[in-house]
């Protein structure tokens, strides 16, 4: 397990088969590794989105594939804090 900083605000913590990425202190997209991403579906700060789209092209870009509608789904946010309790 270890904490990635993203940005001055973000940070991604790597939990080795799933990455979470908090924005400010709010967890707000999941990356399932190898598989796909989980996205709040709630519409947080212009900060905050461009924190989220930076965490897509980030593990899209290390994966070395283009990622698709099908690889991101847009779920509550209480999906994406379940997501953690089942990681730890």
């Amino acid at each position: 397990m270890k904490l990635i900083k993203q940005a001055n605000s973000a940070h991604v913590l790597d939990l080795d088969d799933i990455q979470i990425l908090f924005s400010y202190e709010t967890p707000v997209a999941v990356w399932i590794t190898g598989s796909h991403f989980l996205v709040t579906e709630i519409d947080y700060s212009r900060t905050t989105n461009k924190h989220i789209n930076q965490f897509i092209r980030d593990r899209s870009y290390n994966e070395t594939k283009v990622v698709g509608r099908d690889d991101v789904e847009f779920v509550p946010q209480s999906a994406i804090e379940n997501s953690i309790m089942e990681a730890v």
